[in-house]
């Protein structure tokens, strides 16, 4: 069902001409994303969605139906933030 609504999303970033859009509200992350913990939710009109995990990785990963996290050590130069 997430699955749907964002690809139902995409069609709307691709109709508006918007090349992607950063989720970070938690009623609309969870709408998209299945999970309830701390991310943000990266939706590029093409391609995968990439979810942010800031923390509960195991959580999130049991959670989201979306296949391509980041967890905050993945990320280059996130010691320095």
């Amino acid at each position: 069902m997430k699955i749907e609504r964002l690809e139902r999303f995409k069609g709307k970033l691709e109709s508006k001409g918007i090349d992607a859009a950063v989720i970070i509200q938690p009623r609309d992350l969870y709408y998209y994303s299945g999970t309830s913990q701390p991310c943000n939710l990266i939706v590029a009109k093409r391609g995968n969605p990439i979810l942010l995990i800031r923390r509960a990785e195991a959580f999130v990963r049991e959670e989201t139906c979306i296949k391509n996290l980041s967890w905050e050590e993945e990320v280059e130069g996130s010691e320095n933030v």
